[in-house]
């Protein structure tokens, strides 16, 4: 899929009575590159070729080590989907003698998106390829309290 490269991050905090506060983080950032390979190995060059990858340097038995990692397709011309994030907190402040507590409720990627961080780009016959490897995370709650004094 082409798309645009750019990225839309922003912040939000509103006050509400009573010392409540709520924001909210929002982030859309451009899909992860299918970036794909393709590793050739010694054996199969030299069978089209007619003799040994230059990286054997003159050897009789090439090692299986000697590779030729070609593109499959031009670079930077398919993404994956965009990742799209929103972070939600709620807090309340409390007054304790001279201490400051800040209670807070925060909802992290609440629409639990699972959009796809990074792939196996190099083909194999293994069937990994484009198979993908790190996910955004899920949906997280937390909760915690700031203490000020």
């Amino acid at each position: 899929m082409v798309g645009s490269r750019g990225q839309v991050k922003f912040g939000v905090a509103y006050p509400l009575p009573a010392g409540f506060q709520v924001s909210a983080a929002f982030q859309n950032l451009p899909g992860v590159d299918r970036n794909s390979n393709y590793v050739v190995r010694n054996a199969e060059v030299a069978e089209s070729l007619g003799r040994n990858l230059g990286s054997c340097r003159g050897q009789a038995v090439c090692t299986a080590t000697a590779t030729v990692t070609n593109a499959l397709f031009p670079v930077y011309t398919e993404f994956e989907d965009r990742l799209n994030q929103l972070d939600l907190r709620l807090a309340k402040a409390i007054g304790v003698g001279k201490a400051r507590l800040k209670a807070m409720a925060d909802v992290y990627n609440i629409f639990n998106s699972t959009a796809i961080s990074a792939l196996a780009i190099t083909y194999n016959p293994t069937n990994t390829y484009l198979r993908p490897t790190t996910l955004q995370g899920g949906r997280l709650f937390r909760f915690g309290v700031d203490v000020e004094f």
